[in-house]
């Protein structure tokens, strides 16, 4: 595809005539682009979950592990850094970051009726 153009640019700055037809969009339609721009969405915002989640578990189970005065002597700077981070804001609306995530998955059952009506008859919601 680029070649035509390219040889149309050529014939313009030249000054030769255009003898070739302007190349015709062939890729996705509108629609296509929105589904996958949601199915994509909500993939991120599973991964974001993930990550925050195993974030938690390896910050908890840091606390849990080891000795006493170990734990003792690492918990404050740990302290001060969840509350930097929001660490209590962040894990309260991770089950919301996974509730999206689905949310936005019910794209899946639009996309399909597009293709198949029988086949997305299987996914209402």
């Amino acid at each position: 595809m680029s070649f035509p153009v390219l040889t149309m640019l050529l014939n313009v700055a030249s000054g030769a005539s255009n003898e070739l037809p302007l190349p015709t969009w062939s890729g996705p339609g509108p629609f296509i682009v929105q589904v996958q721009f949601i199915f994509f969405s909500s993939l991120a915002s599973a991964f974001l979950a993930v990550l925050l989640a195993s974030l938690r578990k390896k910050w908890l189970n840091y606390h849990i592990e080891g000795s006493f005065i170990d734990c003792n002597r690492h918990r404050e700077p740990e302290m001060r850094g969840m509350i930097t981070w929001h660490f209590k804001f962040i894990m309260e609306y991770l089950p919301l970051i996974v509730h999206v995530s689905l949310l936005l998955g019910c794209a899946f059952p639009q996309y399909l009726r597009d293709l198949s009506r029988t086949v997305s008859s299987a996914y209402r919601l």
